[in-house]
């Protein structure tokens, strides 16, 4: 299955039976995308094009693993490296409540 537009994906191969494998009329699939941008480059990193429902469920998982990391940096660095960071922890406003938080 290969989309027959280099720009679309809403043009789907059709298969051996002579049905399409996506509808594209599927709200899950991505019909119309700038060329170029930071979503299609994206969505194409997941296999849309093979599993929407998949490629949708690892984005999601994806982004919060990112956000998890970068919002427990601050909780894992050593006291004395980042004035603010330190400031933030002694006075209680961030602590590792963030990252639950993030899970749930």
């Amino acid at each position: 299955m290969a989309a027959s537009g280099a720009g679309s994906y809403a043009r789907v191969a059709v298969a051996d039976g002579g049905q399409a494998l996506i509808d594209p009329e599927d709200p899950r699939v991505i019909t119309h995308q700038k060329k170029g941008s930071i979503r299609k480059w994206v969505t194409e990193k997941f296999l849309v094009l093979k599993n929407p429902a998949f490629a949708g469920d690892a984005e999601l998982a994806f982004r919060g693993a990112l956000f998890l990391t970068l919002f427990g940096i601050p909780v894992i660095m050593p006291h004395g490296h980042w004035e603010f960071r330190d400031k933030i922890v002694d006075l209680g406003i961030y602590s590792s409540s963030a990252c639950i938080y993030i899970i749930f």
